[in-house]
Formats: structure tokens, C-alpha cells, sequence
């Protein structure tokens, strides 16, 4: 267990330390307004499956500085710098390891021409619903996730609505192997529209992203286009989350059609605690073998999600590009409220694959015996948020994953522990 009971001992003292900061706004002038936050986060990472190598712990931090400036009535200007790094890495007389970027740098200005629509050009943070299609990616400790290009926006009393362009990769300054010509040959791009209405309990969104590189001419381009909706009720205690989407396209030079379905269903009961039900479903289509023999691709592509917010907090299941047989996520969680401003849950996820696999090779099962299985597993995360002193909050959680023998054969339970400190101003 490597090094686990110092990192408790640091927890330990940030705790009795942290709460002796405080923060306040710093206004610098009537034009010019200065924010940022800083997030300490330790973490304690046994997620290998594999007891013998023990539990390894390590620490990051994460800065972020902006400025907002009215240039004029209509006009302003967003500056934000986000320096992130893993502590300990860096001496204090050596180079840095650190990464140091413009996290946001755009001008907005309101009702261009007089025509009621707003203007957003340069490279700015951009999410939409409750993050499921379109999200910030916060968790990241190189986040969150940003856009160089522009937006349109729409605002009015009955509705809501952006257009908008990103240049997700420019490969302009690549050395291409071929001479043909074609518009952005090597560019990705991103393109969508997005509303909202009935006081943002209806969302539509449509997003096309287009990978335009080709390696040779007879290629065709990877382009997944994407429509969906979030819907969300609420009545009496009662809560419901609801994304919808389907994809079309090319991917791989496959046909893509594959669909998402992500339901969230909670109930608000009164008590001195405020308890907190709620069950959902996370699903999302996969493929077979059959299907990639077809030419076809059923995955669901979520490039943009906010990660480590849905299928749970040990991030096993994140990236759909490996999961080919798609995804049957059924979680529950109850949540109360220990203290003013404090939340703690539990919640548990069910993972299945929704077509099925074979059983790998393994060196106690060498021939993997082809027997079909969907379980991948289940997994607890306990978790707490709470303000330790004003601007500053803990968020903390300990999960734990059991994984089905056919999925990890001959792997143990899995552990994963963090603990975020944030301040914001």
C-alpha cells in the first residue's frame, strides 16, 4: 500500500487547515472584474484489478485566472489563463512539467447590427442539457473542455437558441502524404444549433462533428451527426432527467446509426435531512461482430460528455469507442443532507454490455471457453460535498468497483479514492 497513510495524514491536515482561508471578490475597476478558483485534489487510485501492486496516491492542482473587461456597452472581453500540474513533479529550482494555456480568450458583443443576436468569436467554454451530449468536462484536471470559433445567440422571453462553428483540430501546418485537393482536407471540425424553451425544461440540440483527413483519396470522411433532446419535470418532490439522441453517419468508413437513452428519475421527501431517492438508466446502442462484418458501426460516440458525472465516478466505462457492444448502465442513489450545504449519497451502478462478448484468454483459462456473457460488473461510490469556510468547498468520495469474473478474469475488487479541495472568487 503505497504511501496511503501519508495521503490520509495530508487530508487530514488540510481539513483542520484549509477552513482559516477565505476569499472575497476583487473588483479592480467598473469596466474590468477579476475571478478564478484553485482545486487541490488528492487522489488514491487502486483501479488495476489487481491487488498485489497496492494502492498508489498522488496529488494535482489546477488554477484558473480570468478577467472580464467592458469595452463598451455592447462589447466585452473574456481573458482566462488555467495553469495545471502534478504536484511534486516540479522542484522549485527546476524546470516546470506544468501546463500553462489560454483557457478562454473571446469577444461577445450584443445585438450586432441591430439585428437581436449576439456574437461570440474566439475560444470559450460551451455546454448544453445536463451535460450528457455536450459538457464542460470539469473533472479533467486539464479542463474544462473549450472551442475555438464562434457562436451565434438568440435570446427572447419564450426561447433560447445558439448556432455555432469550432475548429476542433486544424492540421493546416501538416505535411500531407498526397496532392489532391479538397476543402479543409485535414481539418475536424464541429458544427450545431442548439435551443432552449419551457424555462429550460426543453432542450433540443443537433451537433455535426466532421473529421475531414483523409489518408487517401478513396476514403470517405468520418462525419457523426447527432440529434437529441434533454427534457426535464419537476412536480411535487418529483424529478425527471431525460436524454434522447440518435447518430448517423460515417466512422471508419462504416455505416453509423446507433441511438442513447439516459433516464433519471428522483424524489425530494421532507425531513430535517432532506433525503434524496432517485434510480435511472444510462443505455447506449452497440454493436456485434455480424455488424462490423456488414460494414456497420452501432455505437453511441460521446467525445464531448462531461466524463466521471455519469457511469460512474471510477471512469471504467467513459469512452464508448471501446465498448462496442454498447452499454446498460442501471444506477439507484439516496442522498441527505447531514448539515446545511452538505450533501451525502450513495449510489450503486449495474453495468452490462447490451450485445454480448466472449470470454477472453486468460492463463488459467487459455482458451477463454467462448462462453457469452453482458455483466460487467458493479460499483459504490460514497460521496460527500460540503463547505469547509465561505468560497471554500470539499467535494470527497470513496469508490469501490466488483467486477464479473468474465469481464476481468482472475482480477480483484477495485478502490478509488479522491478528495477535491476548491475555492473560488
Amino acid at each position: 500500500m503505497k504511501r496511503m497513510f501519508g495521503s490520509f495524514f495530508v487530508i487530514v491536515v488540510l481539513l483542520s487547515i484549509l477552513p482559516l482561508v477565505a476569499v472575497a471578490d476583487m473588483p479592480i475597476s467598473d469596466k474590468v472584474s477579476l475571478d478564478g478558483s484553485i482545486r487541490y485534489r488528492l487522489e488514491i487510485d487502486g483501479r488495476d484489478f489487481n491487488n498485489d501492486t497496492g494502492l498508489y496516491d498522488y496529488s494535482l492542482l489546477r488554477t484558473q485566472i480570468g478577467f472580464q473587461i467592458q469595452a463598451s456597452r455592447d462589447v466585452r472581453v473574456r481573458i482566462k489563463f488555467k495553469e495545471s500540474r502534478y504536484l511534486g513533479t516540479t522542484g522549485s529550482n527546476k524546470q516546470s512539467t506544468a501546463y500553462f494555456d489560454l483557457q478562454e480568450g473571446y469577444i461577445y458583443a450584443d445585438d450586432v447590427l441591430g439585428s437581436g443576436l449576439n456574437l461570440q468569436l474566439g475560444r470559450f467554454e460551451m455546454m448544453y442539457g445536463r451535460r450528457r451530449i455536450m459538457g464542460n468536462g470539469i473533472w479533467n484536471n486539464f479542463g474544462p473542455r473549450t472551442y475555438d470559433g464562434f457562436r451565434i445567440q438568440y435570446e427572447s422571453d419564450d426561447f433560447d437558441f445558439d448556432v455555432f462553428y469550432a475548429k476542433i483540430v486544424d492540421r493546416s501546418q501538416d505535411l500531407p502524404p498526397y496532392t489532391w485537393d479538397s476543402f479543409d482536407r485535414n481539418d475536424r471540425q464541429l458544427a450545431g444549433f442548439a435551443m432552449e424553451a419551457l424555462d429550460g425544461r426543453f432542450q433540443p440540440l443537433v451537433i455535426v462533428d466532421w473529421d475531414n483527413r483523409q489518408l487517401s483519396p478513396e476514403d470517405e470522411t468520418e462525419l457523426i451527426a447527432t440529434a437529441a433532446t434533454y427534457i426535464n419535470f419537476a412536480s411535487r418532490g418529483m424529478s425527471l432527467d431525460l436524454d434522447l439522441a440518435y447518430q448517423f453517419g460515417k466512422v471508419q468508413q462504416r455505416d453509423l446509426s446507433s441511438y442513447l437513452v439516459a433516464a433519471d428519475v428522483s424524489y425530494l421527501a421532507r425531513g430535517k435531512m432532506h433525503p434524496r431517492f432517485s434510480i435511472g438508466i444510462d443505455l447506449a446502442s452497440g454493436g456485434s461482430e455480424e455488424d462490423y462484418l456488414n460494414d456497420e458501426d452501432h455505437r453511441f460516440y460521446t467525445p464531448f460528455m462531461s466524463k466521471h458525472r455519469f457511469r460512474g465516478r471510477m471512469d471504467y466505462f467513459n469512452n464508448q469507442d471501446e465498448l462496442t457492444q454498447g452499454l446498460l448502465d442501471l444506477h439507484a442513489a439516496i442522498g441527505i443532507a447531514p448539515w446545511k450545504d452538505a450533501k451525502l449519497s450513495l449510489e450503486g451502478h449495474m453495468f452490462n454490455s447490451v450485445e454480448d462478448m466472449i470470454t477472453i484468454p486468460t492463463p488459467s483459462n487459455p482458451t477463454g471457453g467462448g462462453d457469452a456473457y453482458t455483466e460487467y460488473g458493479q460499483e459504490l461510490d460514497f460521496r460527500l460535498i460540503t463547505p469547509l469556510a465561505r468560497s471554500l468547498e470539499l467535494d470527497a468520495a470513496l469508490c469501490y468497483f466488483m467486477p464479473s469474473d468474465e469481464w476481468q478474469p482472475d482480477g480483484d475488487n477495485s478502490l478509488f479514492i479522491y478528495a477535491s479541495f476548491v475555492t473560488t472568487f
